[in-house]
Parts: structure tokens; sequence; C-alpha cells
């Protein structure tokens, strides 16, 4: 590539993105250091079922809302007692979705620190592991060739374990979510 140094972070030796020898492997070993907070990801998997939940059932109401809130005032004086049902499932409607911006808003919260306390167990074994590697793996490589790519990998992972993995859950639990509202909704046509 380009304007890559070589020898540099991500060039030279490893040239660029490697894959792990054993992905499944590196991936239960990276949530076996988030699950140590076993409470917050509990707190976190409900956030995003309410949060999803939310999105999907607010846009349900709309169904409701057209259909029995604003079809019958077609043709009829407006006034209070005509567009009480109307301003009670609009009430509502931004009631769900204001439950649900506050879900995602605690659970963005919460996967932060769930992700930083991961991540600071990640590299506290990353410092003891340094610690015991022979002098002559320092003296094959380059100065400062060690480090850049242990904070270039764990910057890496932080923005994987505190974005990636959460639109992931996010992503499957709207799926089913959905689908299962599809299934309410009419059957046939799912």
């Amino acid at each position: 590539m380009a304007g890559r140094i070589p020898g540099g972070p991500g060039g030279g030796r490893r040239g660029g993105f490697e894959r792990p020898k054993n992905a499944r492997r590196t991936f239960a070993r990276v949530l076996g250091y988030m699950l140590r907070q076993k409470w917050l990801m509990l707190c976190v998997l409900l956030c995003i079922a309410v949060s999803a939940g939310a999105g999907v059932f607010g846009t349900y109401m709309l169904k409701p809302i057209i259909n029995e809130g604003i079809l019958p005032l077609i043709g009829q004086p407006l006034n209070s007692t005509t567009l009480a049902p109307l301003i009670g499932m609009l009430a509502l409607t931004a009631a769900v979705y204001l439950v649900g911006a506050l879900c995602t808003f605690i659970q963005q919260m919460v996967m932060t620190r769930v992700s930083n306390r991961a991540l600071n167990g990640i590299r506290r074994d990353l410092f003891n592991k340094l610690q015991d590697l022979p002098i002559r793996y320092f003296d094959s490589r380059t100065h400062g060739d060690i480090m850049s790519l242990f904070t270039n990998d764990v910057d890496t992972l932080r923005q994987a374990l505190a974005q990636g993995l959460i639109q992931l859950v996010t992503s499957a639990v709207t799926l089913v979510s959905t689908f299962i509202m599809m299934l309410v909704l009419s059957p046939l046509l799912t």
C-alpha cells in the first residue's frame, strides 16, 4: 500500500491486517474478559432488547394512529373530545420512543464501562506477558514496534467491543422482533 512506512506499525513483518489463528478461541477469550462483569452485560442486553422492542412497537403504533385516530376524524369537527384518542395514542408512541432512547443511552454508557474494564484486563495481561518474554525477543524487534502493535491492536479491539458487538446484538434483536411483529400483523403476508 502506498504511504506505508516499511517496518512501521501495520507494515513490515505483519503486513497490515492479520487474522487470528483460531478466531473462535480469540473471540471466546475476549468475551471472557467482558463476562467478568455479568451484571453489567445483563443490563446491556436488557437495554438492547427494550430499545429494539420500543423501535418495533413504535413503528407498529402507526397503524392504530392512522386507523383509529386519524381516519375517524375525517369530516368531523375538531375539538378536545374528538382529538382525545389521537392525542392519547401519540403520547403513548412518544413515551415508547422515549423509553427506547433512554435504554439506548444507558446501554451505550454501560457498554463503554464494560469495554473499558475488559480492555484494562487485557492490557494488564499483555503487560504481564511482556514481563515474561526473553530479552532476545526485544533485541530482535525495532524500538517501539512492540508497544505500537499492542496499542493499535488494543485500540481496534476497543472500537470493536464498544460499537461492533453492540451493533451485532442490536441488529439480531431488531430482526427477530420485526419478524415476530410481522407474524402478529399478518401471518399470511409474512
